[in-house]
């Protein structure tokens, strides 16, 4: 749907995709668009989106913070911290 939106759309995400690139080593997103065609199902070689690891999801969320920030301002409870 964003790609048939188009325009600031694709922008948009393209800024989130690089935020969330940002804040955990690499560049595991991609973009929604690609050499001018939607990307549908955005993989990896092992055919896996967005793979990242427990601190990696966690320093999104977190906005890049190492123990609260961005969703969760005040941090979060339970065992994965």
């Amino acid at each position: 749907m964003l790609y048939q939106i188009g325009g600031a759309a694709i922008t948009n995400a393209q800024k989130i995709s690089d935020f969330r690139d940002s804040v955990v080593a690499g560049d595991t997103d991609q973009r929604i668009e690609n050499a001018g065609a939607a990307n549908l199902v955005p993989t990896d070689e092992r055919g896996l989106t967005y793979s990242r690891d427990t601190a990696e999801v966690i320093k999104v969320v977190y906005f890049g913070g190492a123990t609260s920030g961005g969703f969760y301002p005040s941090g979060m409870n339970g065992v994965i911290k």
